[in-house]
């Protein structure tokens, strides 16, 4: 399931990279135009605005919660 509201320290745990590494390549793909905030920074969300990456991400088959789980073993 896609989750609008992750946090970088779930998703530093998923991608198995720092927080401050998540927070630099969010920077990367907002300067390259893929992603953008929408709403407020505690309230708002990530919107992929790139297309091709939008259908690589609707393509994986591994669920976010079983990384989670397995990290956290």
């Amino acid at each position: 399931s896609k989750d609008r509201f992750i946090t970088t320290k779930k998703l530093s745990l998923i991608v198995g990279i720092s927080g401050r590494k998540i927070k630099e390549n969010i920077s990367k793909l907002k300067q390259k135009g893929i992603l953008k905030r929408i709403g407020s920074a505690k309230g708002g969300w990530w919107e992929v605005k790139d297309e091709k990456t939008k259908k690589y991400l609707e393509n994986l088959k591994i669920s976010k919660q079983e990384i989670i789980e397995e990290k956290l073993q």
